[in-house]
C-alpha cells in the first residue's frame, strides 16, 4: 500500500460544479471509494475534502455530502475512526515533544546563567536550565513552621505521602523510575 493520497483518473469529474449534470450512482461510488482510500491513510474530513478537490477535481460540497451519508450509514465505524484520529494527533504531538526533549538534552543551555536568590525555601532556576520544563522544588532540610515533619527513611509523612512537595492521597504508592542517568 502506498502512502500517497488517492488520485482520480485524468478524466476526473468536476462533480456538482455543473448544476445541469445529473449525479450518477457511479459518481457516488467513485467518491465513496476515494474517501475509503483516504480513511485508510487516517485523513480527517478536511484533508479528504482538500485531497479529492485538488487531486481528483471533485467538488468539496459533493465530497462533504458523500462523507455525511457514509457517517450516517456507518456511525459506529466513524465513532471509532474519530478516536483513532485523536490518537494519531496525540502520537504526532508526543513525537514532536520527544524530539524537542532530545534536542534540549543534546544541546544543553550554557551553565553561566546566574541563579535567582532563594525565597521561601524555593530555589528558582532559569527556565532554560530545567530538565523537562517543569519547576524543580528541592525538599527543605528543616521543615518550615506549620509543615508536617518528614522522615526521609519512611518515604513520606507520618500522616500521608508527599510527591514533588505536594501532599498525595493515602493510597498513593510512588513508583521508582529509571531516568537513564543512574
Amino acid at each position: 500500500m502506498t502512502t500517497d493520497a488517492p488520485a482520480g483518473n485524468s478524466g476526473s469529474l468536476s462533480i456538482a460544479s455543473n448544476d445541469s449534470k445529473k449525479v450518477s450512482r457511479e459518481d457516488i461510488e467513485l467518491v465513496q471509494n476515494l474517501i475509503e482510500r483516504c480513511l485508510q491513510l487516517y485523513m480527517n474530513k478536511g484533508e479528504v475534502v482538500r485531497t479529492l478537490s485538488t487531486r481528483a477535481r471533485i467538488e468539496p460540497g459533493f465530497t462533504t455530502l458523500v462523507w455525511q451519508k457514509l457517517e450516517e450509514e456507518n456511525s459506529e465505524f466513524f465513532r471509532a475512526y474519530y478516536i483513532r484520529l485523536k490518537l494519531k494527533r496525540q502520537i504526532i504531538l508526543f513525537n514532536h515533544l520527544l524530539q524537542h526533549q532530545y534536542n534540549l538534552m543534546k544541546y544543553p543551555a550554557p551553565p553561566n546563567v546566574p541563579l535567582a536568590p532563594i525565597q521561601n525555601g524555593i530555589h528558582h532556576m532559569p527556565v532554560s536550565n530545567l530538565p523537562m520544563g517543569y519547576p524543580v522544588l528541592p525538599q527543605p532540610i528543616m521543615p518550615a513552621p506549620g509543615q508536617p515533619h518528614m522522615d526521609p527513611m519512611a518515604c513520606g509523612l507520618s500522616n500521608g505521602h508527599v510527591v514533588n512537595g505536594i501532599p498525595a492521597p493515602g493510597g498513593y504508592h510512588p513508583m521508582r523510575m529509571n531516568s537513564g542517568n543512574e
